[in-house]
């Protein structure tokens, strides 16, 4: 066929060949379409005025998925050129106070999480592992482990462990420091059977085996746990009594009046003295230290209020629980531990005072029925709770050390009167009979 290249609607068959790609654009991810390897397209056009055609993509490719065309911007990228990456632009320096801010910024860290791990429990040996002296006879019944129940030498074990607690907690320490009820119970155990040469046995299940102890501890630690309620339930009942609490006709903004002058300065712990009812015409010349009565006729006389602070815990309301607690008779603990009680004098042996712990632990009650008093009506109340009231007896027993340590001879000799009225003795005709239930009366203050 002539060529119609002259001609203006002619057309040039090689300037329609198809166009190859160079090599050096193989290697940058465009197709090579060599004539071995050249796939065959679906859609070809002829030319109405050449036998060799050319190979014309079809109006709907879709250039954005691969192809046999390759990517969209492949053929329009070979003639761009190079992009040219523009010159770093050099960093600012950072001033002297923001150097300072990024030393002084905390750092925060991802807080290293500590997965818990469960406490290994305690191995339980079957009682046939022990020897029979120290095992534990159980309930039928599948109830609580009972003192009467236990073999002979067990049961007498048990027996002396309770009396070595209870004397513990009144000539020793109210408030011992227990890391565990099975750990004190242990203790209280293998003290006590050191002492029994047939508890050997006894002793070193005690020392080896905390379920023993846990078994076991109900059984002692309940007797404390009474000592204790019978204090609590004497002192409600004896603090309205001896302060004339619920007489008739009292108010409870009067109750509240007499509870906040007991607790002001610790004054619950110190006798109350009671002077003869002042008459309201003589009121400014009988009352000198500042304490103010009614100045009309229509109201009724007061009495004046003087604490004795030099003889500490002789409060009527200590002295009673007290010898209540541990002096109410000959079978109670205090006698049977009389022989026990010593003298902080040489010079004196038979000047014996009382336990600090005794009368501290009766203090400590004491001030927490008053606590229950001091809206004005009795209100049972957390005071009784174990942690306020080792506190209140620690800052007692603060006060017993600093009154001890100001004058010792003079305390030593306080102290013994205190024990003679406490356990109701007759043996000093400095101090008569004595007794432990007086009741004191207040002057009322409303507020």
């Amino acid at each position: 066929m002539p060529s119609q290249s002259g001609d203006e609607g002619s057309l040039d068959l090689d300037a329609e060949r198809p166009l190859i790609i160079p090599d050096g654009f193989q290697d940058d991810g465009l197709l090579d379409f060599s004539d071995s390897e050249r796939p065959k397209s679906r859609h070809r056009r002829q030319s109405s005025s050449s036998s060799q055609g050319f190979v014309v993509p079809p109006p709907d490719t879709d250039y954005s998925e691969p192809d046999m065309y390759g990517p969209s911007s492949g053929v329009e990228d070979i003639d761009q050129e190079e992009e040219v990456e523009p010159e770093p632009v050099p960093k600012r320096k950072k001033t002297v106070q923001q150097k300072k801010y990024e030393q002084e910024r905390p750092q925060i860290s991802a807080s290293r999480v500590v997965h818990a791990q469960p406490a290994p429990r305690a191995k339980i040996s079957p009682e046939s592992d022990w020897h029979k002296s120290a095992r534990i006879i159980f309930p039928a019944t599948g109830s609580a482990v009972k003192l009467l129940e236990q073999n002979p030498l067990l049961k007498s074990v048990l027996t002396d462990a309770i009396a070595l607690e209870l004397y513990e907690l009144g000539f020793i320490n109210g408030y011992p420091p227990v890391p565990s009820r099975e750990a004190y119970t242990s203790k209280l155990l293998r003290r006590v059977a050191k002492k029994n040469p047939d508890a050997i046995h006894i002793e070193k299940r005690a020392k080896r085996d905390p379920k023993f102890c846990q078994r076991l501890a109900s059984i002692i630690l309940a007797r404390s746990g009474n000592t204790r309620n019978g204090l609590r339930n004497a002192a409600i009942s004896k603090v309205a009594t001896h302060y004339e609490l619920n007489k008739a006709g009292i108010t409870p903004s009067e109750v509240r009046g007499i509870v906040k002058q007991l607790m002001a300065n610790q004054c619950f712990i110190f006798a109350y003295a009671v002077t003869p009812p002042i008459d309201n015409a003589d009121a400014d010349a009988a009352v000198p230290d500042g304490d103010t009565v009614a100045a009309s006729k229509g109201n009724p006389r007061k009495t004046t209020k003087v604490f004795n602070t030099g003889k500490p815990f002789f409060a009527p309301l200590i002295i009673d629980l007290a010898h209540e607690t541990w002096w109410s008779s000959r079978k109670a603990l205090g006698f049977k531990h009389v022989a026990d009680l010593k003298s902080n004098r040489a010079d004196r042996p038979t000047e014996v005072v009382l336990p600090d712990a005794m009368m501290c632990m009766a203090g400590a009650h004491a001030w927490a029925a008053l606590q229950a008093y001091q809206t004005g009506v009795y209100v049972p109340a957390p005071e009784f709770s174990q942690g306020r009231l080792e506190n209140t007896y620690q800052s007692l027993l603060s006060v017993m050390e600093q009154q001890r340590s100001n004058s010792p001879k003079t305390f030593n000799r306080i102290m013994h009167e205190l024990y003679l009225k406490v356990s109701n003795s007759t043996d000093s005709t400095a101090l008569g009979t004595g007794s432990a239930n007086i009741v004191i009366s207040l002057a009322i203050d409303s507020d």
